[in-house]
């Protein structure tokens, strides 16, 4: 600890702390301390404040000073979250039903209006149902830990959203990786694991790269070895596609695909 205590602050992250100088799990590290002390013009620098709505335009604290910003970073992509038919709806809402259903929906947390919306959801997608998540990341969390058991198989795209491997994880599936949109990668990690179910896992727009999926050809490769196909479209929904469905649509491919999220 004594060499962190007596580095440069910008070249240490939180990985320098994992291990704790006493045994307190509670206590925090005296080295991590002085770190956040001598560290805070980077925790205004990489932990900006939002100061309005997260609009296309808006403003931010950015080393500790209001700024006007064009917003690149929000995943309101098309600008929903302010339009005024949405507000009133949400003001309706309130009205009706308060802030939140404070309860989970296996127990008291599912209102009528979570339920229209799965039914309008499905009827959008063509799907004979749908389930509400409260995030992105839970929605492909809980979607790949309840789908999969510790017999199956996981092939992920190595360029997947940690929400998937967690999900992954969470199963505790045998996880296969294969390079990023690489059909013949795909195939060989498929050939690796035959006798098990196997259920390939990609994205209509990876969040990392930005590029679409390559999904004609990694869902022909699946196919040919009787795996299925689980599409995240977190950031191609209502973004691409003649209707908006997603780049499962775009490609042509929905027919193809029994789940997606």
């Amino acid at each position: 600890m004594d060499r962190v205590m007596n580095e440069d602050p910008a070249k240490l992250s939180l990985s320098n702390f994992l291990a704790g100088e006493s045994n307190d799990p509670l206590q925090a590290p005296a080295s991590f301390t002085n770190w956040m002390r001598d560290g805070a013009w980077a925790v205004e620098l990489y932990e900006p404040e939002l100061l309005a709505t997260a609009d296309a335009r808006t403003m931010i604290t950015y080393g500790g000073k209001p700024r006007p910003v064009i917003n690149l970073c929000s995943y309101n992509y098309l600008g929903l979250a302010n339009h005024p038919e949405v507000l009133v709806a949400a003001r309706e809402a309130l009205r009706t039903h308060g802030l939140g259903a404070c309860g989970s929906p296996m127990l008291s947390g599912m209102t009528d209006l979570h339920r229209e919306l799965e039914r309008r959801v499905a009827n959008f997608l063509g799907r004979e149902d749908a389930m509400l998540f409260n995030s992105g990341f839970g929605g492909a969390l809980g979607t790949i830990s309840g789908l999969l058991r510790k017999t199956d198989v996981a092939l992920l795209d190595n360029r997947s959203h940690l929400s998937l491997r967690d999900g992954a994880v969470l199963s505790r599936c045998r996880t296969e990786k294969f390079e990023h949109n690489d059909p013949v990668s795909l195939d060989t990690a498929l050939s690796r694991q035959k006798g098990r179910r196997q259920l390939v896992i990609v994205e209509g727009i990876y969040s990392m790269d930005g590029d679409f999926g390559n999904l004609k050809e990694l869902i022909r490769v699946a196919e040919s070895h009787g795996a299925s196909v689980f599409i995240d479209e977190a950031h191609s929904m209502l973004a691409c596609g003649e209707h908006g469905r997603g780049a499962a649509e775009k490609f042509g491919v929905e027919d193809r695909v029994p789940q997606s999220a």
